[in-house]
């Protein structure tokens, strides 16, 4: 037992031994295993290549580029008898302003706008202006004084409209021999009134398909002080609808309808009603190339029916820079006194009114030269049917200070009128108008009384400098004839009017302006009996706020 014990003990220090040396190296641990990892094959799709087809289509897309001018061709106005060419207010982007000044003829004068609202939700704007004169001739005196507000509330898909006005102007009848006649004031006094409204409700984005409307109301309460007084009512519906792609089905509807009384007038007073009912149903094709109108207007004039035709077309050559025009339309022309005192404002009180229906076939021709210069030239047989001329009442009691009318029952009428324009941005702006009119065919007259054969009108915009602005305006016209005492024929001798004048601006919101009308200083006559003024000047200042 004990030998088997000491044994054991030296086979354990053998064993002791044999470790100790074995840590001095180094020892690996050797893993073996039959499992090997691998990735799962997964499905692919394969796509086969087919070779396509080339399309050879070519798309267009037109695309106009919008005009880069800031000022847009108009036509200038007749100069009036009596008026004083004055520098329209400013518009765009000056709302609140005022002007005023003062000139030769004892000429003072007002201008003034104020507005309000951010144009998205609402806009409303105040007009006012005054100027008078006091000629050289006795009763040469006149004076208009004009206040009008507009507005509008945008609804998110219309928009609500409306507006009201105040027109005073007053007149004299100094047109009589004053070496022999003397009149007071009283006694020659045209004074007129006007008080309008305007009240209608658009559209403002397309609805249903292309479909927009613009119902009106206009009414109109004119007065001549112990002569005559003449409400006007004046409903229209305009509609369109889109039809397809390049088609619109448009309609139109109005409802003219006028109240004339007269009073004082001998041996009796008048009170008569002037209606006119229009449908104007058409169709519209419109392409980038072509524009044509094609549609017919039954109207009752007084009853009286007239079927008035509606046809135009308009037809773009060479990239737009030629464009063909023609067409044959009617239209009725009410001749209410107002209407016609705003022509002429030495007419006598109106015993009746008729209206004028009017026939044009036209041709024409547009262009644009350029990127600034545009011309335009149209030829026109117009026939109309009641014309009304104007000619002096040379009775003993009037000795032809005021003007009659005279009905033509048929008259014709060759018109051709050019027009051109130049502008350059908002630096540099001119226009040009010129206007031959060949009346023949009449019945009941002798001749195309108080009529222009010619005229000839040119404006001219400058800004030589950031705040110096020049201006200048023209005018020209060719005599016309009108009736003497005694059935006369005679003819008026032609006449020519040249205005200039400059705005110099201090800052933003001080600015000086002088106008300098009638250069020439001629007394022509547009109406027989009535020289115009001389030479005659006004200057002022302008605040902004």
């Amino acid at each position: 037992m004990q030998q088997l014990k000491i044994l054991f003990f030296l086979c354990l220090i053998h064993t002791v031994s044999f470790a100790q040396k074995d840590t001095s190296g180094k020892q690996t641990v050797e893993i073996i295993s039959s499992f090997k990892p691998a990735l799962l094959k997964s499905a692919k799709i394969y796509f086969s290549g087919i070779q396509l087809s080339s399309d050879t289509e070519k798309i267009t897309r037109p695309y106009s580029i919008p005009s880069q001018n800031l000022f847009y061709t108009y036509r200038s106005i007749s100069i009036k008898p009596l008026a004083l060419q004055i520098d329209p207010s400013p518009s765009l982007g000056v709302l609140n302003y005022i002007k005023a000044g003062y000139g030769n003829y004892a000429t003072p004068y007002f201008n003034g706008s104020v507005g309000w609202g951010d144009g998205k939700t609402s806009l409303v704007n105040i007009y006012a202006d005054y100027i008078s004169s006091k000629g050289k001739i006795a009763n040469q005196d006149y004076d208009n004084l004009s206040i009008k507000g507009e507005g509008s509330y945008f609804l998110p898909k219309q928009e609500l409209y409306a507006a009201a006005g105040l027109r005073k102007r007053n007149y004299f009848l100094y047109g009589y021999n004053h070496d022999s006649l003397q009149f007071d004031k009283s006694a020659v006094k045209q004074s007129f009134q006007l008080i309008d409204f305007n009240l209608g409700m658009r559209n403002i984005v397309d609805i249903q398909q292309g479909f927009s409307y613009n119902p009106s109301l206009k009414v109109d309460l004119f007065t001549s002080k112990n002569q005559l007084s003449e409400n006007s009512f004046l409903l229209s519906l305009p509609l369109q609808k889109k039809w397809r792609e390049a088609f619109f089905l448009t309609f139109a509807a109005t409802l003219d309808f006028t109240q004339y009384a007269t009073k004082q007038l001998l041996p009796e007073n008048l009170n008569l009603t002037n209606r006119v009912v229009q449908l104007s149903p058409a169709v519209k094709f419109q392409s980038n190339q072509i524009s044509i109108k094609a549609g017919v207007s039954p109207a009752w004039d007084n009853m009286d029916f007239v079927l008035l035709p509606d046809i135009s077309a308009e037809v773009v050559l060479q990239k737009k820079a030629i464009v063909l025009q023609g067409g044959w339309v009617g239209s009725i022309k009410k001749n209410t006194y107002r209407l016609l005192s705003d022509y002429n404002p030495f007419l006598s009180t109106l015993k009746s009114q008729t209206n004028t229906r009017a026939f044009e076939i036209y041709g024409g021709i547009k262009s644009s030269l350029g990127k600034h210069l545009n011309l335009s030239a149209r030829a026109s047989w117009i026939t109309y049917e009641n014309y009304q001329f104007f000619i002096n009442d040379t009775s003993n009691a009037n000795d032809g200070k005021s003007f009659l009318l005279s009905n033509e029952r048929s008259l014709n009428n060759l018109k051709i009128q050019g027009d051109i324009s130049y502008i350059l941005q908002d630096k540099f702006s001119f226009t040009g108008t010129i206007v031959f009119n060949g009346y023949s065919g009449m019945q009941d007259n002798q001749k195309a009384w108080n009529t222009i054969p010619m005229e000839m009108s040119a404006s001219m915009k400058w800004w030589a400098t950031k705040k110096l602005l020049l201006k200048s305006d023209f005018y020209l016209f060719a005599g016309s004839y009108y009736l003497e005492k005694g059935g006369i024929s005679k003819r008026m001798q032609s006449g020519a009017d040249l205005n200039v004048g400059a705005e110099y601006k201090f800052n933003k919101q001080f600015s000086t302006f002088i106008n300098l009308n009638n250069i020439f200083g001629g007394t022509y006559e547009r109406w027989h009996n009535y020289p115009v003024y001389g030479f005659n000047f006004i200057g002022g200042i302008v605040f902004h706020f």
